[in-house]
């Protein structure tokens, strides 16, 4: 599995569709690895699902899963977490 991230456009270039092509490279560059599975992040900002950011990644053919972040509180006030992709 590949992790990458993909940032934000700019409107003024939302026209030129720079992030569907961005996305059909990374995606031709790891099939071409024999890297079967890219995670390009969440789509959600402090839990909340960003609607737009999910239809872009459903329109590049991507599709939506949940990720669940786990935590072990310890006495001392500690905490482990960590985050696993369902």
């Amino acid at each position: 599995m590949c992790k990458s991230f993909i940032g934000e456009i700019y409107l003024n270039y939302a026209s030129m569709k720079t992030m569907n092509f961005l996305s059909y490279k990374v995606f031709e560059y790891y099939k071409g690895a024999g890297i079967n599975i890219v995670d390009i992040g969440t789509s959600t900002e402090e839990g909340i699902p960003n609607f737009g950011l999910c239809e872009f990644k459903e329109s590049i053919r991507c599709f939506v899963d949940l990720k669940y972040t786990f935590r072990k509180e310890f006495g001392d006030n500690s905490v482990i977490a960590a985050g696993s992709m369902s």
